[in-house]
């Protein structure tokens, strides 16, 4: 109850501050770097459980890159 109605007073003035900028595109890029990694481990998973059984195939540097 103290501090009620001050959020309101302060709400766009952080919205709009650099710290809320950055610390909004930090998330914001954070979680997309998490999808990308787990597809990107998804895919070598995939690969190689498809290849398992082929010895003499490999998945090249170039390939991985």
């Amino acid at each position: 109850m103290f501090y009620k109605g001050e959020f309101e007073m302060h709400a766009i003035k952080w919205q709009k501050s650099p710290g809320c900028l950055v610390a909004g595109f930090l998330g914001i890029v954070a979680s997309e770097l998490s999808v990308f990694t787990l597809t990107i481990i998804t895919m070598e998973r995939f690969y190689a459980i498809k290849h398992a059984m082929r010895f003499n195939k490999r998945l090249s540097l170039k390939h991985a890159g």
